[in-house]
């Protein structure tokens, strides 16, 4: 009889034990349940931002340059991921597709700086803060930055091109031999004839005393 009331007093608790262990973990499994989808919709907000980021990105560059061919196939499997709630693998693809546009865009307007600024390099008779502007130009598609060097690139050869002097004809003059006076070579013309058409009645046939203007030319 002692040993049964000892062993009462003293059995070990186990069913409070166990319920409270189970009451712990229930609630740890709920609070793990709760990141897990705080952190899946945060997920999927940043997988949406991504997307529709590189959708905008293959518009700009899609009105402005040629895309790449897999520009458009990444940006279909970002949007495929994103469907299916494969957010990582959604916003993997899509920063690939706004990477490979912005790529493409910025090289499409590199292309176009530099076509702009070889010639100007070959022009004649820039001075001395053109010179210092082409400089600019050419340091900005070193460092691929493409859209910026065509902007300036672009607004030098506006200015360069409003450039004119006037030219009084001389006894002998004719177009070839004008054009080659200030451009090099007598095939350019037609340079001259088109900037002064208002003037030249006859362009086989010039007015001496007579006054034209001579445009810039950009080099070829």
């Amino acid at each position: 009889m002692k040993h049964y009331t000892w062993y009462r007093r003293n059995r070990p608790r186990v069913f409070p034990f166990a319920f409270a262990l189970a009451l712990v973990s229930g609630a740890g499994l709920a609070a793990r349940s709760a990141l897990a989808q705080e952190l899946d919709a945060g997920s999927a907000v940043q997988a949406r931002a991504a997307v529709q980021a590189a959708r905008m990105a293959v518009q700009e560059t899609g009105r402005a340059a040629q895309l790449w061919t897999p520009t458009d196939g990444l940006l279909k499997q970002a949007e495929t991921a994103l469907r299916n709630r494969q957010y990582p693998e959604a916003r993997k693809q899509a920063e690939l597709a706004t990477a490979e546009a912005q790529l493409a865009y910025s090289q499409f307007f590199q292309g176009k700086a530099r076509f702009i600024a070889d010639r100007l390099e070959r022009t004649q008779d820039l001075n001395a803060a053109q010179r210092a502007r082409l400089k600019s130009v050419d340091a900005l598609v070193r460092r691929h930055a493409g859209k910026p060097a065509y902007v300036q690139a672009a607004a030098l050869e506006r200015d360069v091109l409003r450039n004119h002097q006037m030219y009084r004809v001389r006894p002998g003059d004719t177009l070839a031999i004008i054009a080659a006076r200030f451009y090099g070579a007598p095939d350019y013309w037609r340079a001259v004839y088109d900037a002064n058409k208002s003037r030249i009645a006859d362009p086989n046939h010039l007015v001496v005393g007579q006054e034209l203007v001579i445009g810039a030319r950009l080099g070829d």
